[in-house]
């Protein structure tokens, strides 16, 4: 997936998850923002990015009531830290259209 369209995947995500607040949602949404990010060039190579992925794998997988809250957290981190380059190219791509 293209980077500029992963902030509109997770804002979907987000989205959904806030519907359907329930353990499996959030597994299967950890599981489908995993299949799409692994691709991309921040997964691997910014800074404790996949450790931090990892770790919240494990929070996510506890099903308790602050699964929600660290998943989501870290959403918003990929969306808009500079980091992995998903907000830019949002913009960027908008200004083009």
């Amino acid at each position: 997936m293209e980077k500029h369209r992963i902030y509109t995947f997770l804002e979907e995500i987000r989205v959904n998850i806030a519907k359907d607040v329930n353990p499996l949602a959030v597994k299967e949404a950890y599981e489908m923002v995993d299949a799409v990010i692994k691709e991309q060039d921040f997964y691997h190579h910014t800074p404790y990015f996949l450790s931090e992925w990892i770790v919240l794998k494990g929070q996510v997988l506890r099903n308790d009531s602050e699964s929600l809250g660290y998943f989501d957290r870290f959403l918003d981190n990929i969306m808009y830290d500079s980091a992995t380059g998903v907000y830019e190219a949002f913009v960027f791509q908008k200004a083009k259209v």
